[in-house]
């Protein structure tokens, strides 16, 4: 680690350029991106890489690239920057609060408001991502090595259970932080984006949300931040540590005319071609179009009120089960998987109901078209692009809180599979 501070510093000292207090100012750019990187310990140098990368690949005045940095999870402060010709010209130094949530929209006030304004806004939000769940900061199994962790799958006593209840009062999500154990649940998200939308963006919508983190691309995630950005883009399992190959993404936003569909696209483009190059075999990449995403979900209520309305309990959790084993697992998300596959396995085990297969065909289609481009390695080929939660013995009591549990009838389905 303190090597790796050492050459971070040599390079700061060689490339960072300090602008006075002078703002990034290109005229009439057509982007606006914030890459927003924070509570890294770990990643450190894959930070290192990734804003060496950036810098590296800013070619013109087509977009405006600012990055809100902390170097380390112990520190109060962050770094703020934006990006010239082959430099990383530092703007200024803020101060951190506790929450990672007010952290965030504080940012995304300095880049896109306190700018020149762009037609189309992105944002990047790099670190740890956990998918639909907030897992805990808990011993793994006996051992006293700490770490990330949901509930274990299986079924929990009734003291246990209490326990687990008064402990999710302090769940984590995305932005996962080793050192300061601090965190953005699911709900601070929704509010986050809902304030940039609001207050900073003046009623409009991100066009595109990227997370460079593990296991965000899921059905639950797309649906609850439906209403505050045009495109998402994630990984449906563990994101690799190179992350994203930004030195190419930033070349091709900065240089040449990209609209929000044309810039996802690219941005997965880039994403394959880099891990093919590098002989990676388990990544997942995948871009939403989420103003798709609602009919997705609708489709699966029906789905799912056709098979409480056709078949007993006994019968949806044999066939569902048998599908679930058939479907992708997805590394420290075991109780993530495919949707698109599920569906498919799904119809395989009702083979003789013509009306079952023609609903699970129509919402394989609706996937298809929400999921507007996707990548995968040759051991993740049954990935198509969304992910759902899917346990076999124990439902996280950190999903009941989510908005799509309390709105779709997945989770009556996951209780009655589980009862």
């Amino acid at each position: 680690m303190k090597n790796i501070q050492v050459y971070f510093y040599l390079f700061l000292c060689c490339h960072i350029f300090n602008d006075f207090g002078q703002n990034a100012a290109t005229k009439n750019p057509q982007w606006n991106i914030l890459i927003y990187m924070d509570g890294m310990e770990e990643l450190y140098s894959a930070a290192f890489k990734n804003l060496t990368e950036a810098m590296m690949g800013y070619k013109g005045n087509n977009a405006q690239v600012f990055i809100q940095m902390r170097s380390d999870s112990e520190t109060l402060y962050a770094y703020r920057y934006h990006l010239s010709t082959g430099k990383l010209i530092f703007d200024t130094t803020v101060r951190l609060g506790p929450v990672l949530a007010k952290n965030l929209a504080t940012s995304a006030h300095w880049a896109f408001k306190e700018h020149v304004p762009a037609t189309y806004n992105g944002l990047i939000l790099w670190n740890h991502g956990f998918g639909i769940l907030d897992p805990t900061w808990q011993k793994e199994g006996t051992t006293e090595k700490f770490n990330w962790l949901s509930e274990p799958d299986k079924a929990l006593k009734c003291s246990l259970q209490l326990k687990i209840q008064q402990e999710h009062k302090n769940h984590r999500g995305i932005f996962l932080d080793n050192v300061a154990q601090t965190y953005m649940n699911n709900q601070q998200m929704i509010q986050t984006l809902s304030y940039i939308k609001q207050h900073v963006l003046d009623g409009k919508k991100l066009d595109f949300l990227g997370t460079d983190t593990c296991g965000m691309a899921m059905l639950e995630v797309a649906w609850q931040i439906r209403d505050f950005t045009h495109y998402f883009i994630g990984a449906q399992n563990c994101a690799l540590k190179d992350g994203w190959p930004y030195e190419k993404i930033i070349s091709n936003l900065s240089s040449t005319s990209l609209n929000p569909l044309e810039t996802v696209q690219m941005i997965i483009k880039e994403y394959s071609h880099y891990y093919k190059q590098t002989g990676a075999e388990g990544y997942t990449q995948a871009a939403m179009d989420l103003s798709k995403i609602e009919t997705v979900k609708e489709k699966l209520d029906q789905i799912l009120q056709y098979l409480f309305n056709s078949y007993g309990t006994e019968i949806i959790k044999t066939v569902a089960y048998h599908a679930r084993k058939r479907c992708p697992v997805f590394c420290i998300h075991p109780t993530y998987t495919d949707l698109w596959t599920f569906y498919d396995e799904l119809s395989q085990e009702l083979n003789n109901d013509q009306n079952i297969k023609q609903l699970l065909q129509e919402e394989k289609s609706l996937i298809e078209q929400a999921v507007v481009a996707y990548t995968t390695g040759k051991l993740m080929k049954k990935a198509h692009g969304i992910s759902i939660y899917f346990p076999y013995c124990h439902i996280d009591n950190s999903y009941y809180k989510t908005q799509f549990a309390n709105k779709s009838i997945w989770l009556q389905f996951l209780q009655n599979c589980l009862n």
